[in-house]
């Protein structure tokens, strides 16, 4: 009996225990479900506060891209209206040239920057000839500053750094050696030239082949003049067009035949450059065959053609002047040398209209990256350009074949203002000449020796005329 009522006892302690341990489970899934409910409304307040962010944003941007898309609706206005005013601009003063002379031709005003004119743009070309035919001093302003010209010396002034160019008006004679260049941009595949400050700009990093940087209608471009492709690029956007320097060959000038060198002939064809065949009996074909087997005995020439390039000439003379000038009236040291293009057709060099040689055409050498001739046309014999002639046979040959294949070879041989030439040892990290001590300027020209032969090395455009195309066999 005892034992069984401790058993009942025993029973009743465990069935409260239980009861006690299922109560604390309930609470505790209790509290849990209210820890997930207060969990759940702080991730859904979140994720309302994340949208709330996230529309708010969304608008602004929205009203951003409005904002946007009108300045660039007025800016396009504004330019439309300044392309308005400045046709305007040339037409009246076109009309006011033919009122006056009906055989003239358009007015042009043009400011010297490093060697070549380069015309101001339409509305600062009308507003300088109005005060020029008004007697006043000229005012303007462009996007790199404000200047003034005064029409007694033909001068134009910075007003800020007081620095002046030479100007001059209408089409003016050159003297034979200073080209007209222009820089153009291609918009929806027209070219527009560029304003005269900007094309200042161009030029100058051009002569020096580094990147240009300017502010043109409240955006600022880049254009690398280190590289073969010539393009503007906006800093902002990456958008980019074709850019390019040409020579005004359609103004008037003094005929540039009169510097040009006694063995060119008449020009017969009208066209910038002829390519003319040498004679084999004349004294011309056997001073580039000496300087051919001088040092290349076992070619025969079998072709010369004189290189007729008037606007290539002028530039050189320009050039070759220009270091006359900066040696003191001195001797400029003009070499003949010779340059061989690989692969490339030595044409494209010969009938260029501008430079000729080319800095962006140029590969990176034992002395940089720049523009190579040899003395030595055995060094050159390497580079020169191959190719397969046909050609008639002769003699007992032709009893049996017409015709044959003939690999032959051509290299250019130039002229070069060496100017004041600096010795180095290889570096093909050079970019530019080496600095004069006493911080008198660069030197003109890095030389070197290589392979038996002495080359010289030039980092700028138009200091060689391509003489001859010499092409031979061996």
């Amino acid at each position: 009996m005892e034992k069984a009522k401790k058993a009942i006892q025993a029973q009743e302690m465990a069935d409260e225990q239980a009861e006690s341990l299922a109560a604390a489970k309930a609470a505790e899934a209790k509290a849990a479900e209210k820890r997930a409910r207060k969990a759940k409304q702080a991730a859904d307040a979140t994720v309302a506060e994340a949208e709330k962010q996230a529309k708010a944003a969304k608008a602004e941007l929205l009203r951003r891209a409005q904002e946007a898309e009108s300045l660039a609706t007025a800016k396009a206005a504004e330019a439309e209206a300044a392309e308005k005013r400045a046709k305007e601009a040339e037409k009246q003063m076109v009309d006011s040239n033919t009122a006056a002379n009906p055989q003239s031709k358009r007015i042009v005003w043009e400011c010297k920057v490093e060697g070549v004119w380069i015309p101001y743009s339409l509305d600062v070309t009308a507003a300088l000839e109005s005060s020029f035919s008004n007697g006043m001093k000229a005012a303007f302003a462009m996007h790199s500053g404000n200047y003034e010209v005064d029409f007694s010396t033909m001068r134009q002034r910075n007003v800020a750094t007081s620095f002046e160019r030479e100007v001059r008006r209408g089409e003016l004679e050159r003297d034979g050696r200073t080209p007209r260049i222009s820089w153009e941009c291609k918009i929806d595949g027209g070219w527009i030239q560029y304003p005269v400050d900007v094309a200042q700009i161009l030029q100058t990093n051009y002569e020096k082949k580094s990147k240009a940087r300017f502010h043109l209608n409240n955006s600022q471009y880049e254009i690398d003049f280190q590289v073969d492709k010539l393009e503007q690029v906006n800093t902002i956007s990456g958008f980019k067009r074709r850019v390019r320097r040409s020579v005004d060959s359609t103004a008037t000038e003094a005929p540039s035949t009169r510097n040009v060198p006694k063995t060119w002939a008449k020009n017969a064809t009208g066209q910038n450059c002829e390519l003319v065949p040498v004679l084999e009996s004349s004294d011309e074909w056997r001073n580039v065959e000496e300087e051919l087997t001088a040092t290349l005995p076992q070619a025969k020439l079998y072709q010369v053609l004189r290189v007729q390039n008037e606007m290539l000439w002028e530039y050189f003379c320009f050039r070759k002047d220009r270091a006359t000038k900066l040696s003191g009236g001195g001797d400029p040291n003009v070499v003949r040398v010779w340059h061989g293009t690989r692969q490339t057709d030595p044409q494209v060099i010969c009938k260029d209209k501008a430079d000729g040689f080319m800095m962006q055409h140029s590969r990176c050498g034992m002395w940089g990256k720049g523009i190579y001739f040899a003395a030595r046309a055995s060094y050159s014999h390497d580079y020169a350009r191959e190719e397969s002639r046909v050609v008639e046979n002769t003699g007992f040959l032709s009893r049996f074949f017409n015709q044959r294949k003939l690999t032959v070879r051509t290299l250019i041989l130039a002229k070069l203002v060496a100017g004041e030439e600096v010795a180095l040892q290889p570096d093909n990290s050079l970019r530019l000449c080496p600095e004069k001590r006493g911080g008198n300027g660069r030197y003109d020209t890095v030389t070197g020796t290589t392979n038996g032969s002495k080359v010289y090395v030039v980092y700028e455009n138009g200091r060689a005329y391509p003489e001859y195309l010499v092409t031979y066999t061996s």
